[in-house]
């Protein structure tokens, strides 16, 4: 009887020796995972500040490089960021371009026309298919006195024919006949259907002056990366540039004439 209560306690303290080790294991485990969650939420939030901070440089360099009285509309977010709006303010400054069209109004619209205003020259065209947007876009140009730099066009979102296929783009029949120095294509919003931004290729790159440039916002997003092998495709004598930036910027500029 002795022998088997001693068999009886000597099991019951391996499995109790067992379980221990087993929590030990899993505590320790948990603890692994926890410092790498840890750490992966800190170097987040560091990129993150480094984000934010780089943004407000090249933001503070905007407004210091810009002839404005007021601080730009919002910037971020669904509006194009700090770094894309330099990128296309200083080509517009170099290149004086006559005409520019882009492809969804806002703050770029005003960064834009006030570019062209330093420059003594050129006018931006602006499709927006939000009337109340187009409407706002419109107020902040009259608040920097800069309507006659730059015009939004509302251009509603209406079914567009390109080759076999059929895509949702803006009515774009109020621009202007003459050639396009500049084209900044940041809508439609990519909601809209696959490779939403697309038909510019074909509707605006077309008519670009020799010299001409397309900057192409969110090029990073994977949206995108069909509308881009696209238009490398039926542009192949364009050259292409990238521009490093929060949501990515491709450029590509029609070649002069020999």
């Amino acid at each position: 009887m002795d022998v088997l209560l001693e068999s009886i306690i000597l099991v019951i303290l391996l499995f109790i020796v067992l379980l221990l080790a087993y929590c030990f294991h899993k505590i320790r485990r948990i603890d692994n995972n926890i410092s790498e969650i840890l750490f992966r939420v800190m170097k987040i939030q560091r990129t993150d500040l480094v984000d934010i901070f780089q943004q407000r440089q090249n933001l503070d360099i905007l407004q210091h490089e810009l002839s404005l009285t007021r601080p730009l509309p919002p910037t971020r977010g669904w509006a194009a960021s700090p770094d894309f709006l330099l990128i296309i303010a200083r080509h517009a400054s170099e290149a004086k371009p006559d005409t520019v069209v882009e492809c969804s109004s806002g703050t770029s619209t005003v960064v834009l026309a006030s570019c062209l205003r330093e420059n003594g020259k050129g006018h931006v065209y602006s499709l927006e298919n939000d009337k109340a947007f187009a409407e706002t876009t419109r107020s902040h140009l009259e608040r920097e006195g800069l309507s006659e730099w730059a015009t939004v066009l509302h251009a509603p979102l209406v079914r567009q024919d390109v080759g076999e296929r059929q895509f949702s783009w803006y009515d774009h029949q109020n621009l202007p006949d003459s050639a396009i120095d500049m084209i900044i294509v940041d809508g439609p919003p990519h909601l809209v259907g696959n490779m939403a931004r697309y038909p510019a290729g074909p509707k605006l790159f077309t008519r670009l002056a020799d010299g001409g440039t397309v900057f192409a916002d969110d090029a990073d997003r994977s949206e995108e990366e069909a509308t881009l092998a696209a238009w490398r495709q039926e542009f192949p004598t364009f050259q292409e540039g990238y521009h490093y930036c929060e949501k990515g910027c491709i450029s590509f500029r029609k070649p002069d004439t020999p």
